[in-house]
């Protein structure tokens, strides 16, 4: 039945949102000195929430004295955003909405009533975001219409990084212009103090003498690899790699698809698996939060990806890189690049 119901919803709010249009809003004054800053992604997926983080750097980089709010769904925001000292406050829609209609509902109307500076859709196919983006009192409204005035840049669709480019767009075209950088990486802004605890952790389950290898078996529906894919490529890695640890980070499953031939780790604590992680070398999984979380600790990423498109979910940054399985290509040259990266033969993104 909520299945139903969650279906229904869902083509309610696009229906609605379809009719409202998505035409930026802009004010060039009151966006210049922006203080209050909504950032809009009713998403509860940890990937989808972690992904937001390179807009929520950029806007604190481009406006240093502003609060920024996050209109988010589930639990998770507060938990991956604590260290981020320009996030004041969360709206936070339950991720059971007909099981909570009053908290649902009470979260509409709290951001629907309070005025904005700038609001920031991060996705322009989201149907919640642009509702979100649309019931807000601000005089600046981005909905990342689906345009070409940041296509010059040859990575401006992923996702992470396309509101960054849209941003820059509009602050560009308003007179405001500041030297270009990269886009920021997906990032929790680890302290020391959790690097420290992730570190004593990972030496309390392997031979803290030698480097170690991450990797991540698990991911959801089509996604997901057979075993004898993992089986087969664990025995190449840990072949190749005799002088490092192998450490399986595992889903909340409980499940291996290497089954469990090396030592194997798990916590509810999303923080400390990323501080976990921050202490290993290289992260190797599949296209899931797991993958953007190890991200987020600053280590690299080799994302393997099978049937979602790399170009938008991929990792980047910190000599990070993604291939494709399918391609038989690729798939025989991922030893060689993981290789190339440990031994910083070759720098990837």
């Amino acid at each position: 039945m909520n299945k139903y119901v969650t279906i229904l919803r869902r083509a309610l709010t696009k229906s609605y949102s379809k009719g409202m249009g998505k035409k930026d809003v802009i004010d060039a004054k009151v966006l210049l000195s922006a203080r209050r800053i909504l950032i809009v992604r009713p998403n509860h997926r940890l990937g989808n929430q972690l992904l937001i983080s390179p807009i929520i750097q950029e806007v604190a980089q481009r406006f240093p004295k502003s609060k920024i709010e996050l209109f988010t769904k589930g639990f998770l925001a507060p938990i991956l955003y604590k260290n981020y000292p320009n996030v004041d406050k969360y709206y936070l829609l339950p991720k059971k909405h007909f099981r909570h209609l009053l908290t649902y509902f009470s979260v509409w109307l709290r951001v629907a009533g309070h005025h904005y500076d700038l609001v920031i859709n991060t996705v322009p196919s989201s149907s919640s975001g642009t509702l979100a983006t649309r019931l807000t009192c601000s005089k600046n409204k981005l909905y990342l219409k689906e345009d070409t005035v940041y296509s010059s840049y040859p990575d401006f669709k992923h996702i992470a990084k396309e509101p960054v480019y849209y941003l820059r767009s509009v602050l560009s075209k308003v007179g405001l212009k500041m030297a270009e950088k990269s886009v920021p990486t997906i990032n929790l802004l680890l302290n020391e103090e959790e690097l420290k605890k992730g570190k004593s952790v990972l030496n309390s389950l392997v031979d803290g003498t030698k480097p170690t290898i991450c990797i991540y078996t698990f991911a959801t529906g089509l996604k997901c690899f057979a075993k004898n894919w993992w089986k087969n490529f664990y025995q190449q890695l840990s072949a190749k790699y005799p002088d490092y640890n192998i450490l399986e980070v595992l889903p909340k499953e409980h499940v291996s698809s290497v089954d469990f031939q090396c030592t194997s780790y798990y916590s509810l604590d999303l923080r400390e698996i990323s501080a976990v992680m921050a202490n290993t070398r290289i992260f190797i999984g599949t296209d899931s939060g797991m993958m953007h979380l190890a991200s987020a600790s600053g280590i690299p990423v080799v994302g393997l990806f099978n049937i979602t498109n790399e170009k938008i979910y991929g990792p980047y940054g910190n000599h990070s890189f993604s291939i494709n399985v399918l391609n038989p290509e690729e798939n025989d040259r991922l030893l060689v690049m993981v290789d190339e990266v440990l031994n910083g033969m070759k720098k990837y993104s």
